[in-house]
């Protein structure tokens, strides 16, 4: 039997993902701690399964929600890079990634996840998610780089 996995995909795009959800989170929320915004991934992870509300509680179930989804396209990230791309411009494609899942999550999901519509009248906010899944697409594929999962 052939198997996917021969590189240890799983763990080093489940650590990637991990180390970029997490910095992810506190780039976005800083914004929102600083009243800068109104929405940041602690209510877009909260809400997916929770009613959210802002409280030291809901935070954390937030936050442990958002690693692991994190987590999830990590390692997507992962076999993306060494079953379908080459190594070539990796962080332009880290860049698109982190873009198609912004578009995934907000364009499409925001219906099933029952995301409030006034979420999309708040530019602000939207851009700096944005550029958090940027910035996760791009530490997502740095860490894989380091592990010598790109080539």
């Amino acid at each position: 039997m052939r198997l996917l996995e021969n590189e240890e995909q799983f763990i080093k795009g489940l650590r990637a993902g991990l180390i970029a959800a997490i910095v992810m989170f506190f780039f976005v929320e800083i914004f929102r701690w600083a009243g800068l915004t109104r929405y940041g991934v602690s209510y877009l992870a909260g809400d997916t399964v929770f009613t959210f509300k802002n409280n030291l509680a809901m935070n954390l179930i937030s936050f442990m929600i958002h690693s692991a989804v994190g987590v999830f396209w990590g390692i997507v990230f992962a076999f993306l890079f060494t079953k379908v791309f080459s190594g070539d411009y990796y962080l332009l494609k880290s860049i698109f990634g982190g873009f198609c899942i912004f578009f995934f999550h907000l364009g499409f999901l925001d219906e099933p996840f029952h995301y409030i519509r006034k979420i999309h009248e708040q530019t602000g906010d939207l851009l700096v998610i944005l550029c958090g899944y940027i910035i996760y697409g791009i530490i997502t594929a740095v860490l894989l780089k380091k592990q010598k999962l790109i080539q």
